[in-house]
C-alpha cells in the first residue's frame, strides 16, 4: 500500500488528531465526573492536572532531544499507544474495584511524560509537512481543535456518561485512538536531514547543549521563550478562576456556562483568523499586538459586572492566544534547524509549564489568602472606585492587575529590536 504524503497525509494527520482529541477530552470530563460523584473532592482533579504538567516542567527540554535522535513517527505511535494504555489502566482499576487516587496519580504521571514526548514529536514533524507559504494557515487550523474539542467533548462525555457510564467514556477514547494511530502508519512522516552543525551528537547532553546554544545565540528568540514563560503565568491562574469569578460576579450558574461558552468561541475564532490567511508577514507584530488586546480584556473583564459585557470582554480576550500560539509556532518552524526542531519546541514548552504551574500554586491563595480578605479593608478605598466592597472585588483586582502587567511587559518585550525583527533578519 503507498503510503499518504504532502498535504493529504498533512490534512488526514489534523483531522484525526481532532478526533483523538475530542477523544482525549471526553475522557477527562467523564473521569472528573465520576471522581466527583465519588468522592465529593476536587482536590484530586487539581493535583491530577499538576501531576500531568510536571514531567513537562522538569524533563521537557531532554524529551525533545530524545525526539530529535529518535524516529519522530514512531514517537508518536507510542505516545498514542502509552496514552491509551493508561487510559485502559484506568478502566481496569475502575471496573476492578482496585482504583485509588495513588493510582490516578501515578497514571497522570505517566500521561505527562509520554505527553512531552508527543508535542515536539507532532510539530516538528508537522514542520517538514507544512510548505513554507501555508505555515500559518495550517498552524492556527490546529489552534482551532482544542477550543473545538472544548465544546464538543463536554457535550458528548455528558451525553455518552449519563447513557452509558464511565466505561462507555473510555471506550470512545479507544475509538479515537485507533483511528488517530491508523492515519500516521498509512501516512509518510518526514524525518529532518542529519544537522552536522546542530544536529544529533554522540551524546544526549550534548545534544542538550546544542539546543541551549542555539537559543542563547538568537537573541529575539530567547526574549520570546522568557516572554512566554511570563504570560503562561500571567494567563493561567486567573482563567482558572473564571468559575468562582462568575458565579461571584453574576451568582448565576447559567451566565456561568453562557461565559465559558464564549470563551470557547473567542478561541475558536482566533485560530480561525489564521487559518484564514494563507501567510502573516508579520508575525511578531500580530503576536505582541494581540496581547495588548488581551490585556485591555483583562482590565474590562476586571471592570464590568454584568454577564453580557464578561461575556464579550472574555471574549475578545481569548480571540489573541491561539493566534499567539499559531505565529509562535510558524516562527519556530521557520527559524529553527529541523534537526533541532524537537529540542526547541520542547524548550518553548517547559518554560511554558514552569509559568503555568507556578500560576496554579500561587494565584490561589493570592486570592483566597490575600485580596479577598483585603476587600474592605483600611487602603482598600484607593481601588473601590473600580472593583467595589463586593465579593469577588479581590478577584476582579487580580483581573485589572493582569492586564496592566501583560500590558507592561509586552511593551517592553515590543521595544527589543532583535525581537521586532525576527520576521526580517
Amino acid at each position: 500500500m503507498q503510503k499518504l504524503t504532502g498535504l493529504s497525509a498533512l490534512y488526514l494527520f489534523l483531522i484525526t488528531q481532532a478526533f483523538s482529541m475530542i477523544g482525549s477530552r471526553m475522557t477527562a470530563v467523564g473521569l472528573g465526573l465520576w471522581l466527583f460523584a465519588e468522592t465529593g473532592n476536587t482536590t484530586p482533579l487539581l493535583l491530577t492536572v499538576f501531576f500531568t504538567e510536571l514531567p513537562g516542567m522538569l524533563l521537557g527540554s531532554v524529551a525533545g532531544a530524545l525526539v530529535d535522535r529518535a524516529n519522530r513517527k514512531w514517537v508518536l505511535l507510542l505516545a498514542d499507544g502509552g496514552l491509551a494504555l493508561c487510559s485502559l489502566l484506568l478502566l481496569a482499576a475502575i471496573l476492578g474495584g482496585w482504583f485509588r487516587v495513588a493510582v490516578l496519580y501515578n497514571v497522570a504521571l505517566l500521561q505527562g511524560i509520554l505527553a512531552i514526548l508527543q508535542s515536539p514529536a507532532k510539530d516538528a514533524s508537522l514542520a517538514l509537512m507544512i510548505p513554507a507559504d501555508r505555515r500559518d494557515r495550517i498552524n492556527g487550523l490546529q489552534q482551532m481543535l482544542f477550543p473545538f474539542a472544548g465544546v464538543v467533548a463536554p457535550a458528548l462525555a455528558g451525553l455518552v456518561y449519563a447513557t452509558g457510564g464511565i466505561g462507555a467514556i473510555f471506550i470512545a477514547d479507544f475509538v479515537t485512538f485507533f483511528i488517530a494511530a491508523g492515519a500516521i502508519l498509512v501516512m509518510v512522516v518526514p524525518q529532518p536531514a542529519v544537522d552536522k552543525e546542530n544536529g544529533e551528537s554522540s551524546n544526549l547532553l550534548q545534544d542538550l547543549r546544542s539546543g541551549f546554544r542555539f537559543v542563547g545565540a538568537e537573541v529575539g528568540l530567547l526574549v520570546l521563550l522568557i516572554y512566554g514563560m511570563i504570560t503562561n503565568y500571567l494567563y493561567n491562574g486567573s482563567l482558572e478562576l473564571t468559575v468562582p469569578y462568575v458565579v461571584t460576579i453574576t451568582g448565576s450558574e447559567v451566565a456561568t456556562g453562557f461565559i465559558f461558552m464564549a470563551s470557547s468561541l473567542g478561541a475558536f475564532v482566533g485560530g480561525g483568523i489564521i487559518a484564514a490567511r494563507r501567510t502573516v508577514r508579520r508575525r511578531v507584530t500580530w503576536i505582541l499586538a494581540g496581547a495588548l488586546l488581551t490585556s485591555a480584556m483583562y482590565v474590562g473583564y476586571g471592570l464590568v459586572r454584568s454577564p453580557w459585557l464578561l461575556a464579550v470582554t472574555l471574549f475578545f480576550l481569548m480571540v489573541p492566544l491561539p493566534m499567539g500560539g499559531a505565529l509562535i509556532t510558524s516562527l519556530l518552524q521557520s527559524r529553527v534547524p529541523p534537526a533541532l526542531q524537537g529540542r526547541i519546541f520542547a524548550l518553548f514548552g517547559q518554560l511554558s509549564f514552569v509559568g503555568s504551574t507556578l500560576s496554579f500554586l500561587s494565584i490561589g491563595p493570592l486570592v483566597d489568602r490575600v485580596l479577598e480578605p483585603a476587600v474592605g479593608q483600611a487602603g482598600w478605598q484607593l481601588v473601590a472606585p473600580f472593583v467595589g466592597l463586593q465579593a469577588g472585588a479581590g478577584m476582579r483586582l487580580l483581573m485589572i492587575a493582569t492586564g496592566l502587567l501583560l500590558a507592561v511587559v509586552t511593551i517592553t518585550v515590543w521595544s527589543i529590536p532583535a525581537v521586532r525583527n525576527l520576521d526580517t533578519v
